[in-house]
Protein backbone atom coordinates (compact mmCIF):
# COMPACT_ATOMS: atom_id res chain seq x y z
CA UNK A 1 0.00 0.00 0.00
CA UNK A 2 1.37 3.44 -0.93
CA UNK A 3 2.13 5.47 2.21
CA UNK A 4 0.61 8.66 0.80
CA UNK A 5 -2.63 6.86 -0.06
CA UNK A 6 -2.71 5.25 3.38
CA UNK A 7 -2.18 8.54 5.20
CA UNK A 8 -4.84 10.25 3.07
CA UNK A 9 -7.35 7.55 3.95
CA UNK A 10 -6.33 7.79 7.62
CA UNK A 11 -7.05 11.52 7.58
CA UNK A 12 -10.49 10.96 6.03
CA UNK A 13 -11.30 8.26 8.55
CA UNK A 14 -10.35 10.35 11.59
CA UNK A 15 -12.28 13.39 10.40
CA UNK A 16 -15.38 11.38 9.56
CA UNK A 17 -15.44 9.50 12.87
CA UNK A 18 -14.82 12.65 14.90
CA UNK A 19 -17.77 14.32 13.17
CA UNK A 20 -20.32 11.69 14.24
CA UNK A 21 -19.53 11.61 17.98
CA UNK A 22 -22.04 13.36 20.24
CA UNK A 23 -20.30 15.71 22.69
CA UNK A 24 -23.04 15.02 25.23
CA UNK A 25 -22.40 11.27 25.02
CA UNK A 26 -18.76 11.99 25.88
CA UNK A 27 -19.72 14.03 28.92
CA UNK A 28 -19.06 17.37 27.23
CA UNK A 29 -21.51 20.27 27.12
CA UNK A 30 -23.37 20.59 23.82
CA UNK A 31 -23.07 24.36 23.83
CA UNK A 32 -24.67 26.78 21.40
CA UNK A 33 -21.62 28.01 19.52
CA UNK A 34 -20.41 24.76 17.88
CA UNK A 35 -19.92 25.34 14.19
CA UNK A 36 -18.99 21.76 13.33
CA UNK A 37 -20.75 18.48 14.16
CA UNK A 38 -19.20 16.06 16.61
CA UNK A 39 -16.06 16.72 18.61
CA UNK A 40 -13.45 19.37 18.00
CA UNK A 41 -9.86 18.32 17.29
CA UNK A 42 -8.68 19.69 20.61
CA UNK A 43 -11.34 17.65 22.42
CA UNK A 44 -10.19 14.42 20.77
CA UNK A 45 -6.57 15.30 21.52
CA UNK A 46 -7.42 15.96 25.16
CA UNK A 47 -9.38 12.70 25.51
CA UNK A 48 -6.50 10.77 23.89
CA UNK A 49 -3.86 12.62 25.92
CA UNK A 50 -1.92 13.77 22.86
CA UNK A 51 -0.92 17.23 21.67
CA UNK A 52 -3.41 19.22 19.60
CA UNK A 53 -0.78 20.08 16.98
CA UNK A 54 0.32 16.44 16.71
CA UNK A 55 -3.28 15.24 16.32
CA UNK A 56 -3.96 17.95 13.74
CA UNK A 57 -0.99 16.69 11.73
CA UNK A 58 -2.40 13.17 11.95
CA UNK A 59 -5.75 14.37 10.57
CA UNK A 60 -3.91 16.21 7.82
CA UNK A 61 -2.22 13.03 6.65
CA UNK A 62 1.30 14.10 7.53
CA UNK A 63 4.13 11.56 7.73
CA UNK A 64 4.44 11.05 11.50
CA UNK A 65 5.05 7.98 13.64
CA UNK A 66 2.18 6.53 15.69
CA UNK A 67 2.63 4.00 18.50
CA UNK A 68 0.16 1.26 19.35
CA UNK A 69 -0.48 2.85 22.75
CA UNK A 70 -1.43 6.17 21.16
CA UNK A 71 -3.67 4.44 18.60
CA UNK A 72 -5.44 2.67 21.47
CA UNK A 73 -6.06 6.00 23.20
CA UNK A 74 -7.31 7.65 20.00
CA UNK A 75 -9.64 4.72 19.36
CA UNK A 76 -11.08 5.12 22.86
CA UNK A 77 -11.42 8.88 22.42
CA UNK A 78 -13.37 8.33 19.19
CA UNK A 79 -15.50 5.52 20.73
CA UNK A 80 -14.49 3.11 17.97
CA UNK A 81 -15.83 -0.44 17.70
CA UNK A 82 -13.43 -3.40 17.61
CA UNK A 83 -13.58 -3.55 13.80
CA UNK A 84 -13.00 0.21 13.61
CA UNK A 85 -9.96 -0.15 15.88
CA UNK A 86 -8.47 -2.81 13.61
CA UNK A 87 -9.12 -0.55 10.63
CA UNK A 88 -7.38 2.34 12.39
CA UNK A 89 -4.40 0.14 13.25
CA UNK A 90 -4.09 -0.88 9.61
CA UNK A 91 -4.25 2.72 8.44
CA UNK A 92 -1.48 3.69 10.86
CA UNK A 93 0.70 0.82 9.63
CA UNK A 94 0.46 -1.26 12.81
CA UNK A 95 -1.35 -4.08 11.03
CA UNK A 96 -0.70 -5.46 7.57
CA UNK A 97 -2.49 -8.13 5.58
CA UNK A 98 -0.83 -10.07 2.78
CA UNK A 99 -2.91 -10.29 -0.38
CA UNK A 100 -2.55 -13.45 -2.44
CA UNK A 101 -4.46 -14.90 -5.34
CA UNK A 102 -6.19 -18.16 -4.34
CA UNK A 103 -5.02 -21.37 -5.95
CA UNK A 104 -7.53 -23.01 -8.32
CA UNK A 105 -7.29 -26.26 -6.37
CA UNK A 106 -8.08 -24.41 -3.13
CA UNK A 107 -11.32 -23.08 -4.60
CA UNK A 108 -12.11 -26.55 -5.93
CA UNK A 109 -11.74 -27.99 -2.43
CA UNK A 110 -14.11 -25.36 -1.08
CA UNK A 111 -16.60 -26.12 -3.85
CA UNK A 112 -16.73 -29.76 -2.70
CA UNK A 113 -17.47 -28.56 0.83
CA UNK A 114 -20.22 -26.19 -0.33
CA UNK A 115 -21.87 -28.92 -2.41
CA UNK A 116 -22.04 -31.13 0.68
CA UNK A 117 -24.00 -28.49 2.60
CA UNK A 118 -27.67 -29.08 1.79
CA UNK A 119 -29.45 -27.26 4.66
CA UNK A 120 -29.32 -23.94 2.82
CA UNK A 121 -27.23 -21.63 0.66
CA UNK A 122 -23.45 -21.77 1.08
CA UNK A 123 -20.89 -19.48 -0.57
CA UNK A 124 -17.27 -18.38 -0.62
CA UNK A 125 -16.55 -14.64 -0.89
CA UNK A 126 -13.11 -13.37 -1.85
CA UNK A 127 -11.34 -10.28 -0.46
CA UNK A 128 -13.71 -7.80 -2.13
CA UNK A 129 -16.83 -9.97 -1.60
CA UNK A 130 -17.05 -11.52 -5.05
CA UNK A 131 -18.87 -14.85 -4.82
CA UNK A 132 -16.23 -17.21 -6.25
CA UNK A 133 -17.92 -20.50 -5.27
CA UNK A 134 -21.46 -21.45 -4.24
CA UNK A 135 -23.82 -24.40 -3.90
CA UNK A 136 -27.04 -24.90 -5.84
CA UNK A 137 -29.29 -23.36 -3.15
CA UNK A 138 -27.20 -20.19 -3.13
CA UNK A 139 -27.66 -19.98 -6.89
CA UNK A 140 -31.42 -20.47 -6.51
CA UNK A 141 -31.79 -17.64 -4.00
CA UNK A 142 -29.16 -15.19 -5.28
CA UNK A 143 -28.91 -16.07 -9.00
CA UNK A 144 -25.12 -16.03 -9.11
CA UNK A 145 -24.76 -18.04 -12.33
CA UNK A 146 -27.03 -15.76 -14.36
CA UNK A 147 -25.54 -12.46 -13.22
CA UNK A 148 -23.64 -10.35 -15.79
CA UNK A 149 -20.06 -9.19 -15.44
CA UNK A 150 -18.11 -7.28 -14.32
CA UNK A 151 -19.75 -7.13 -10.88
CA UNK A 152 -22.60 -9.60 -11.21
CA UNK A 153 -21.12 -11.91 -8.58
CA UNK A 154 -20.13 -9.16 -6.18
CA UNK A 155 -22.27 -9.19 -3.05
CA UNK A 156 -21.93 -5.44 -2.40
CA UNK A 157 -22.69 -4.45 -6.00
CA UNK A 158 -25.76 -6.65 -6.16
CA UNK A 159 -27.04 -5.25 -2.85
CA UNK A 160 -27.06 -1.68 -4.16
CA UNK A 161 -27.36 -2.00 -7.94
CA UNK A 162 -29.58 -5.03 -8.61
CA UNK A 163 -33.30 -4.03 -8.71
CA UNK A 164 -34.24 -7.56 -7.59
CA UNK A 165 -32.33 -7.00 -4.33
CA UNK A 166 -34.23 -3.82 -3.51
CA UNK A 167 -36.83 -4.68 -0.92
CA UNK A 168 -35.42 -8.19 -0.54
CA UNK A 169 -34.53 -7.75 3.14
CA UNK A 170 -36.96 -6.63 5.83
CA UNK A 171 -34.26 -4.56 7.54
CA UNK A 172 -32.73 -3.23 4.33
CA UNK A 173 -31.13 -0.15 5.90
CA UNK A 174 -29.30 -2.21 8.51
CA UNK A 175 -28.27 -4.80 5.91
CA UNK A 176 -26.82 -2.16 3.57
CA UNK A 177 -25.05 -0.39 6.44
CA UNK A 178 -23.42 -3.67 7.46
CA UNK A 179 -22.46 -4.57 3.88
CA UNK A 180 -20.66 -1.25 3.39
CA UNK A 181 -18.94 -1.68 6.75
CA UNK A 182 -17.58 -5.09 5.77
CA UNK A 183 -16.29 -3.72 2.47
CA UNK A 184 -14.65 -0.80 4.28
CA UNK A 185 -12.89 -3.24 6.64
CA UNK A 186 -11.28 -4.97 3.66
CA UNK A 187 -10.56 -1.77 1.76
CA UNK A 188 -7.73 -0.78 4.09
CA UNK A 189 -5.59 -3.68 2.81
CA UNK A 190 -6.19 -2.77 -0.85
CA UNK A 191 -5.87 1.01 -1.04
CA UNK A 192 -4.80 1.99 -4.53
CA UNK A 193 -5.36 -1.47 -6.06
CA UNK A 194 -7.16 -0.99 -9.42
CA UNK A 195 -9.74 -3.78 -9.10
CA UNK A 196 -10.83 -2.71 -5.61
CA UNK A 197 -10.75 1.01 -6.38
CA UNK A 198 -12.79 0.52 -9.57
CA UNK A 199 -15.49 -1.34 -7.63
CA UNK A 200 -15.71 1.42 -5.03
CA UNK A 201 -15.69 4.18 -7.68
CA UNK A 202 -18.44 2.56 -9.72
CA UNK A 203 -20.55 2.07 -6.59
CA UNK A 204 -20.02 5.70 -5.59
CA UNK A 205 -21.03 6.83 -9.09
CA UNK A 206 -24.02 4.50 -9.30
CA UNK A 207 -25.64 4.60 -5.85
CA UNK A 208 -26.39 7.66 -3.70
CA UNK A 209 -27.16 5.35 -0.77
CA UNK A 210 -23.78 3.64 -1.04
CA UNK A 211 -22.04 7.00 -1.41
CA UNK A 212 -23.64 8.31 1.77
CA UNK A 213 -22.75 5.19 3.78
CA UNK A 214 -19.21 5.03 2.38
CA UNK A 215 -18.39 8.58 3.46
CA UNK A 216 -19.40 7.72 7.04
CA UNK A 217 -16.19 5.65 7.29
CA UNK A 218 -17.71 2.96 9.52
CA UNK A 219 -16.58 -0.67 9.54
CA UNK A 220 -18.31 -3.96 10.37
CA UNK A 221 -17.24 -7.45 11.38
CA UNK A 222 -18.27 -10.81 9.95
CA UNK A 223 -20.58 -11.53 12.89
CA UNK A 224 -23.46 -14.00 12.38
CA UNK A 225 -26.71 -12.35 11.33
CA UNK A 226 -30.40 -13.27 11.32
CA UNK A 227 -32.43 -11.95 8.41
CA UNK A 228 -35.87 -12.11 6.87
CA UNK A 229 -36.10 -11.80 3.11
CA UNK A 230 -39.09 -11.55 0.83
CA UNK A 231 -37.92 -13.30 -2.30
CA UNK A 232 -39.59 -12.44 -5.61
CA UNK A 233 -39.91 -16.17 -6.42
CA UNK A 234 -40.03 -17.99 -3.09
CA UNK A 235 -41.80 -15.60 -0.72
CA UNK A 236 -40.87 -15.03 2.91
CA UNK A 237 -37.70 -16.74 4.16
CA UNK A 238 -36.28 -16.53 7.70
CA UNK A 239 -32.56 -17.30 7.69
CA UNK A 240 -29.43 -17.28 9.84
CA UNK A 241 -26.14 -16.41 8.13
CA UNK A 242 -22.93 -17.78 9.67
CA UNK A 243 -19.71 -16.26 8.31
CA UNK A 244 -16.14 -17.28 8.96
CA UNK A 245 -12.68 -16.55 7.59
CA UNK A 246 -11.28 -19.41 5.47
CA UNK A 247 -7.49 -19.41 6.22
CA UNK A 248 -6.25 -21.37 3.15
CA UNK A 249 -7.46 -18.50 0.94
CA UNK A 250 -6.34 -15.11 2.32
CA UNK A 251 -9.16 -12.66 3.17
CA UNK A 252 -11.85 -15.06 2.03
CA UNK A 253 -15.14 -15.68 3.84
CA UNK A 254 -17.17 -18.86 4.07
CA UNK A 255 -20.91 -18.24 4.39
CA UNK A 256 -23.45 -20.85 5.49
CA UNK A 257 -27.13 -19.88 5.56
CA UNK A 258 -29.58 -21.97 7.59
CA UNK A 259 -33.39 -21.85 7.85
CA UNK A 260 -34.85 -20.41 11.06
CA UNK A 261 -38.39 -21.80 10.80
CA UNK A 262 -40.26 -24.78 9.37
CA UNK A 263 -41.74 -22.95 6.40
CA UNK A 264 -38.31 -21.74 5.25
CA UNK A 265 -36.87 -25.22 5.71
CA UNK A 266 -39.68 -26.65 3.58
CA UNK A 267 -39.00 -24.14 0.79
CA UNK A 268 -35.28 -24.95 0.75
CA UNK A 269 -35.93 -28.70 0.77
CA UNK A 270 -38.29 -28.31 -2.19
CA UNK A 271 -35.74 -26.23 -4.09
CA UNK A 272 -33.06 -28.84 -3.47
CA UNK A 273 -35.37 -31.62 -4.66
CA UNK A 274 -36.31 -29.68 -7.80
CA UNK A 275 -32.65 -29.01 -8.53
CA UNK A 276 -31.85 -32.69 -8.11
CA UNK A 277 -34.73 -33.77 -10.41
CA UNK A 278 -33.58 -31.30 -13.05
CA UNK A 279 -30.03 -32.67 -12.79
CA UNK A 280 -31.30 -36.26 -13.19
CA UNK A 281 -33.20 -35.27 -16.32
CA UNK A 282 -30.14 -33.53 -17.73
CA UNK A 283 -28.01 -36.61 -17.03
CA UNK A 284 -30.47 -38.79 -18.91
CA UNK A 285 -30.00 -36.47 -21.85
CA UNK A 286 -26.27 -37.02 -21.69
CA UNK A 287 -25.21 -34.18 -19.37
CA UNK A 288 -23.63 -35.23 -16.08
CA UNK A 289 -24.54 -32.24 -13.91
CA UNK A 290 -25.77 -33.88 -10.71
CA UNK A 291 -24.00 -32.41 -7.64
CA UNK A 292 -21.58 -34.87 -6.08
CA UNK A 293 -23.51 -34.96 -2.83
CA UNK A 294 -26.63 -36.12 -4.62
CA UNK A 295 -25.31 -38.12 -7.54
Amino acid sequence: MDDVVRRTELARFLRARRAVISPVACGLPQGTRRRTPGLRREEVASRANVGVTWYTWLEQGRDIQVSREVVTRIAAALCLSSSDRSYLESLTGLLSAASEQPRDEAIGEVQDLLDCFVAGPAMLWNYRFDCVAYNCLADELYDWAGSPEPYGRNMIWRTFMDPKRHGLYSEAEHFMHNAVGMLRSRYVSHLGEPDFESLVKDLLDGSKVFSKLWTEQHTASLAPASLVMTHHKFGRLALRSIRAIYPPIPESTLVFVCPLDKSTKAVLEKLLKNRYNAAVSAKRRGRNVIPAVLG
